[in-house]
């Protein structure tokens, strides 16, 4: 039986279309993911500040409430799960339905809690990230890194707009904050309505699927979600993807830090409107740093592409943090945007990476063990955070949050990580 015969394809035309939805997919996650961060010191002083909380204090409460970000990704596993079992459309459709709610919650927020509850539901489902499974599925190998890659620079214009609309809705008499999150809110529901009526099931999902249900060789009982998981652990390379996670995961470990404490360091060095500034040269100068590591992972292989930002890293840092102290808005702009790139383009390669080591059928499920254990990780490192936030300036944080864990990873990525380059996703076993 010919292999050629199972095989599922869509027209260019619309593979085209279905990375467009995915790329407004992503823009509403990266806005959603972004507007959070800009809006701290307000959300602070309203909820806190305001009720007689020190300040120091107000913040290290704030950082120990996104401390439990993390565990939404917890309930974000069984989405992933649920996309290996019943199809990635659904899951696809249950992720942007969730992001949507959170938005709403937040809208309405009379109270921290609230506000608390609005992040940390929408960040299950912005944790969940099907739509990025759904894009290395569909793309074709030889350019997938570069379709991930344009599809999350997409997603960078909607985090271009959250300066944009921080500038128009916040003045410092009148911070109508709320006002930010219509933006996922409403585009959230037409993205869902989209999803719900015009697309169609993963490809690669479809191909799979017809492959195994024409073989009876490779019929499988019914399994439950442990029983899964289990499976995925037993894979012959689960050592090697687990380590591609924490070499990953040494590099983006300090993005909670920099998502609570970030935007009011900057607040305590520049006015409102330079604060704006920066965000804006920030999100631009990211575009051409994610098309060049994504034609790096392509041309070149995903193992350079990971060293490249494993370097970037504390060296973009370095560099900001001193145009934070030459007090010039352009160049923190620049290198806070090569920095913060450069961190989650790591999470990006790394999932690509993991991806093109998995099975299809566990394509999903792998990551339900990646995040339980990256979740473990982000609680304590971000309680971390949080305790050093009473003790020393932000900047140290900062220091501390990048610098070791990219200095470890930088020597174990070149030494094991494997190269997974124009990986076919339907012959992975």
């Amino acid at each position: 039986m010919e292999e050629d015969e199972f095989e599922v394809s869509y027209t260019k035309k619309y593979i085209y279309y279905s990375l467009g939805i995915l790329g407004l997919m992503n823009l509403i996650d990266i806005f959603m993911s972004n507007a959070g961060p800009l809006v701290v010191s307000f959300v602070v002083e309203e909820f806190l500040i305001s009720k007689g909380v020190p300040e120091k204090l107000a913040y290290a409460q704030y950082g120990a409430a996104m401390a439990f970000l993390p565990l939404a990704g917890l309930l974000a596993v069984m989405i992933r799960y649920w996309a290996d079992k019943y199809g990635r459309k659904i899951a696809l459709t249950i992720n942007i339905v969730g992001m949507t709610v959170g938005a709403l919650l937040i809208v309405i927020a009379q109270d921290f809690w609230v506000y608390v509850l609005g992040s940390l539901i929408g960040g299950m489902f912005l944790v969940a990230d099907i739509q990025l499974l759904f894009i290395n599925e569909q793309s074709p190998k030889e350019k997938r890194s570069r379709f991930v890659n344009w599809v999350r620079i997409i997603g960078l214009c909607g985090a271009l707009m959250v300066p944009i609309f921080r500038g128009i809705f916040i003045t410092p008499s009148d911070p109508n904050w709320r006002a930010l999150f219509l933006l996922p809110l409403i585009a959230g529901i037409i993205v869902s309505l989209l999803v719900i009526f015009t697309f169609k099931e993963s490809s690669i999902y479809l191909t799979m699927k017809a492959k195994r249900e024409a073989n009876p060789e490779t019929q499988t009982q019914k399994v439950t979600f442990f029983q899964a998981v289990k499976a995925s652990t037993k894979l012959p390379n689960f050592k090697t993807i687990f380590l591609t996670f924490v070499i990953g995961f040494l590099g983006y470990m300090a993005g909670l830090s920099f998502r609570a404490y970030w935007e009011p360091f900057l607040s305590q060095n520049f006015t409102f409107q330079e604060v704006n500034i920066i965000y804006i040269i920030r999100y631009l100068i990211s575009m051409p740093l994610g098309a060049a590591i994504g034609y790096i992972n392509d041309k070149v292989g995903r193992k350079a592409g990971m060293v490249a930002t494993l370097i970037l890293l504390p060296v973009f840092l370095l560099l900001c943090l001193l145009a934070v102290q030459l007090q010039n808005i352009w160049l923190v702009g620049i290198f806070y945007g090569l920095f913060i790139y450069s961190l989650w383009l790591t999470l990006s390669t790394q999932m690509t990476m993991i991806d093109e080591q998995t099975p299809t059928q566990l394509r999903g499920t792998i990551d339900v063990v990646i995040v339980v254990v990256s979740v473990v990780f982000l609680v304590v490192t971000s309680i971390f955070f949080a305790i050093l936030v009473l003790w020393f300036p932000f900047e140290i944080v900062f220091l501390i949050a990048v610098i070791p864990g990219c200095l470890i990873a930088i020597p174990l990525a070149i030494k094991y990580l494997p190269e997974t380059k124009a990986t076919d996703l339907t012959k992975v076993e």
